[in-house]
């Protein structure tokens, strides 16, 4: 699946990972310092990192109350696109984050509130994705759901156990010693390092997890 559509009071949002492009319908504009916006519409190009980085991100430390300041944000500057998610920092009529939508050369706006339920599905949807991503020296990717570093697939049990304790991390919990091995390779996770061995016990990559940018990476893979 390619395509996915969410409703939203103030209009609806199309993902379509197949084409690589966003489509907006909004029902209600914007004013912003005295100057209004009318409601976006309009079919805009979408770029699938900071969606798998930064906006997973943002929507992990809302949905599982992680206190962390971070702000998802795409711009398309040839297109005047501009989408970014926020956390709201009260819950607003049952409503805990938004995406702001907006097209400066046309001056349109348009704020999509997410309710917890609605966000689980947003971050559903990043998670599912196929993906190709580079951390560091290395190459995760995300393919019909399984898991792979550098070509080599993690088992499902390793790639979760070590997801937790990233999220973990991101929590600020101490972490202590952790090494995931299976056939073909291993994981280890000593203080704020993350290496990858292959099975013959060569490192092929340390990853820095004081990095943010890092452990979104790592985490919407995982």
């Amino acid at each position: 699946m390619k395509v996915y559509r969410f409703s939203f009071p103030q209009g609806e949002i199309t993902f379509d990972f197949e084409n690589g492009l966003i489509d907006l319908k909004g029902k209600i504009g914007r004013e912003k310092n005295g100057e209004k916006f009318e409601p976006i519409k309009g079919i805009y190009p979408l770029e699938e990192i900071p969606l798998f980085t930064g906006f997973y991100l943002t929507g992990l430390t809302i949905l599982e109350n992680i206190d962390f300041q971070v702000k998802g944000k795409m711009y398309i500057g040839r297109e005047g696109f501009l989408l970014e998610f926020f956390r709201f920092s009260e819950p607003v009529d049952s409503k805990v984050g938004f995406l702001l939508a907006q097209d400066l050369k046309n001056k349109r706006a348009t704020k999509f509130s997410f309710n917890r339920a609605n966000l689980y599905a947003f971050l559903k949807m990043l998670e599912e994705q196929d993906k190709m991503i580079p951390v560091e020296n290395t190459v995760w990717e995300k393919n019909e759901g399984k898991v792979f570093v550098n070509r080599v697939e993690i088992p499902f049990q390793k790639a979760k156990a070590t997801k937790f304790a990233l999220k973990e991390i991101l929590r600020g919990n101490k972490i202590p010693h952790l090494v995931q091995e299976w056939e073909n390779g291993r994981l280890r996770i000593a203080g704020k390092k993350l290496e990858v061995f292959k099975a013959e016990g060569r490192r092929i990559g340390i990853i820095n997890l004081e990095d943010i940018g890092n452990l979104s990476r790592l985490l919407v893979c995982l």
